[in-house]
């Protein structure tokens, strides 16, 4: 299973297999966001509430992997097969 935004925490992460950030700059985030949504009145406070989030529960601290924006999904399913052994 995939799960997206808020899945690592410290609560969630002794159950997960392997946890994974994805590191993007704010620019990137917001655009993704807007073109998913189509509307950008909700994203200032909900940023401000991940932002938060990861900073509380450290998320970024408890993933396995960090990888940039330019990573596809081939090439992240590969990292993890490879952890797998």
């Amino acid at each position: 299973m995939v799960e997206g935004c808020g899945a690592i925490s410290q609560a969630s992460r002794p159950l997960l297999d392997a946890a994974v950030w994805l590191e993007a700059v704010e620019s990137i985030r917001h655009t993704r966001a807007i073109t998913r949504d189509g509307d950008e009145t909700w994203w200032r406070g909900w940023r401000d509430q991940e932002d938060a989030f990861y900073a509380r529960e450290r998320s970024q601290q408890l993933a396995d992997f960090t990888l940039g924006p330019d990573v596809g999904v081939d090439e992240l399913l590969s990292l993890l097969r490879e952890a797998r052994g």
